[in-house]
């Protein structure tokens, strides 16, 4: 049961981050503009764990505030891989995506483990 509602979120952020065909304005590429998708994905996802949280117990909230510092502190790693990326493809660099991308699938990671938790109901207000 927790499995087949992490599988949609899982597929939405790489449909989000896939199909995305127009570039961000300021972007250098397509990639560089799919991993910017990637990371409001992410960012977005985030603002709605907010919301939940603010609706659980006191006991709920204790149990789930270490996935949720976790996943901001992911995010935070992730937007300053993100930005020495942007700017080192900005002046012609060779910038490095496999950290990148490795950053942003702990993230999704992170993210994934709070809502599963949100949905098995361990954190039902």
């Amino acid at each position: 049961m927790k499995r087949s509602r992490l599988v949609p979120f899982a597929l939405l952020l790489l449909i989000v981050a896939a199909c995305a065909t127009a570039i961000h304005p300021g972007a250098v590429n397509q990639t560089d503009s799919q991993l910017y998708d990637s990371l409001l994905t992410a960012q977005a996802s985030l603002e709605e764990v907010k919301v939940q949280y603010a609706t659980l117990t006191p006991a709920q909230q204790a149990s789930t505030k270490p996935l949720i510092n976790k996943a901001i502190t992911a995010f935070n790693t992730a937007e300053d891989a993100y930005i020495v990326y942007h700017r080192q493809a900005s002046t012609g660099g060779f910038p490095d995506a496999a950290t990148l991308t490795a950053d942003i699938q702990a993230l999704i990671a992170d993210v994934a483990a709070i809502k599963m938790q949100f949905a098995s109901g361990a954190t039902k207000p």
